[in-house]
């Protein structure tokens, strides 16, 4: 296994590790609460740390 593979699946493994993707998990879930009520966007969600949004135009130009 490469060397940069091995640290990653170290951090994979280390519990602080998923504390703190927990920790940020939760910080982005309270700071896309506005954007779920604000009707110019659509399709608000967040998986694990990756947080999207889409824009909503009146056309697709």
């Amino acid at each position: 296994m490469s060397r940069p593979a091995k640290a990653n699946l170290d951090l994979w493994l280390n519990q602080q590790s998923h504390r703190r993707l927990a920790s940020i998990a939760a910080m982005q879930e309270q700071a896309i609460m506005p954007f779920l009520e604000d009707k110019r966007f659509a399709n608000v969600r967040r998986t694990g740390t990756i947080t999207a949004l889409e824009l909503k135009t009146s056309d697709a130009g």
